[in-house]
């Protein structure tokens, strides 16, 4: 927890262009709901630098959990994503999630085309 309340400055500079599309969430809401256990924050970092924050949370449906990514901002993203996508996946499935969902603008479907597109979700299943 101290890693993000450090780095409170970096992580909302990384989330204001999104969060700005993104009008239900403002980044204190993020933090508190990290805080709180409600929600992940991969924090992307390069030497004392944070490149990125990709910011997650669980979603239970009657038959099966997956891990959401409803926020990703920062720069060079292009450069990370993979990376962190596949730690993303990984952690999702020691924890026996069933696959992941992305909500956000079909930009990510550039980023990440082993992904499909599903009504306005992108859903990996593993």
């Amino acid at each position: 927890m101290d890693e993000l309340i450090n780095n409170k400055d970096k992580i909302k500079k990384c989330l204001d262009k999104v969060l700005a599309k993104v009008p239900e969430f403002k980044a204190s809401d993020i933090l508190t709901r990290v805080i709180k256990g409600d929600s992940q924050m991969w924090l992307v970092e390069e030497e004392d630098n944070i490149d990125g924050v990709v910011v997650t949370n669980l979603i239970k449906y009657p038959a099966t959990q997956r891990l959401l990514i409803h926020l990703c901002g920062g720069q060079n993203i292009r450069d990370w994503i993979a990376l962190y996508m596949q730690t993303i996946e990984e952690w999702s499935k020691s924890k026996g999630l069933d696959g992941i969902e992305i909500q956000g603008r079909k930009g990510w479907l550039k980023l990440l085309p082993d992904y499909s597109c599903n009504r306005v979700f992108m859903i990996k299943e593993f």
